[in-house]
């Protein structure tokens, strides 16, 4: 496993704001000129790197290419109820032609190719020589709690049903990378209101991505609901699948001393139980920091965002998220 890292000064203060007003000029535009409502709206994703798209035949990762039809945004429109509309554009003629008409105001590709080339010398001059290079980044700003899970490689139909038997799966029934390896990940603070949250990083580890939760039944994941049952370790389950197992799974509680260390700055214990964390142990709880800071941890290890209580006011979290990789 690669060494959990953090950087505390690894962007300077302008980029940091170039960073910012970048992305805070793209979702103005998005809002006024593609959604074209007054309505409020939060943009939880946007990202300019060669995302691939569920529907898409064949997943190929690219190292740093730009495409226009694969330029990803999430956003939430309030509706004025409980509920808020939600969309996704990407793709779309009438999305792809937003983005090239926009390009005289705010011109993505050159923003794109700006972020990556001051992550990567910054990842060459600070910090490590481990990572590849930097095929995808994107703007989060998620204001909600997410789930416990580690990235990397994808299988097959990730959203199918669950089998019956495991064992039943063949190798070519989930596998579908021969030729990238995943090295790193991490975030960047960007723009946050609490520099007290952050990511909480596990011991344990798994080379395909996956969510754990020994604790709950498969459709009682808070987040993901009754979604991507074929990737969830869920109550009743084993430690093993598609051919490789968890490891350093404790099969044990989670311990309380670590618990209390996450839980710190959340008041709510129902949002991450300690019952949750079963089989896993603590590696670090990286803490957002002050704009610039940045942490890095193995692709393959578990990790959750540090529990915080949402509130009614939207709450900050702008960074921006990366993994890196490499072709082999």
């Amino acid at each position: 496993m690669l060494e959990t890292l953090y950087e505390p000064d690894f962007l300077s203060p302008h980029q940091v704001e170039v960073f910012i007003d970048g992305h805070n000029q793209f979702c103005k535009l998005f809002v006024e000129e593609f959604l074209e409502t007054d309505k409020p709206v939060h943009i939880d994703q946007f990202q300019t790197s060669g995302f691939w798209h569920k529907h898409d035949e064949e997943l190929q990762r690219k190292l740093g290419v730009y495409e226009v039809d694969k330029v990803h945004v999430e956003y939430q429109i309030d509706e004025g109820g409980l509920d808020k509309g939600w969309g996704m554009p990407d793709g779309k003629p009438e999305f792809v032609d937003f983005l090239n008409r926009i390009k005289p105001q705010f011109d993505v590709e050159d923003f794109h190719h700006y972020v990556l080339a001051t992550m990567n010398s910054g990842m060459n001059g600070v910090m490590c020589k481990d990572y590849g290079k930097f095929y995808w980044t994107a703007f989060y700003d998620i204001n909600y709690n997410f789930e416990c899970h580690c990235d990397g490689r994808d299988i097959k139909d990730k959203r199918g049903p669950r089998p019956d038997n495991w064992n039943d799966l063949s190798y070519d029934d989930w596998h579908q990378e021969e030729d990238f390896e995943f090295t790193r990940q991490g975030l960047v603070s960007l723009d946050v209101d609490e520099q007290h949250d952050g990511t909480v990083i596990f011991n344990q580890s798994f080379p395909y991505s996956m969510y754990v939760d020994f604790s709950k039944l498969p459709h009682e994941f808070p987040i993901l609901k009754d979604s991507k049952n074929k990737i969830k370790f869920a109550k009743g389950d084993t430690i093993e699948r598609f051919g490789a197992k968890i490891e350093q799974f404790t099969y044990k509680p989670f311990d309380e001393d670590e618990y209390d260390e996450i839980m710190e700055n959340c008041v709510d214990e129902s949002i991450w139980p300690i019952e949750a964390g079963y089989g896993l142990s603590l590696d670090k709880v990286c803490l957002l920091g002050t704009p610039g800071t940045m942490y890095s941890w193995d692709c393959k290890k578990f990790h959750k965002t540090r529990p915080f209580v949402p509130t009614t006011n939207d709450r900050r979290r702008l960074t921006l998220a990366w993994h890196c990789g490499r072709h082999t």
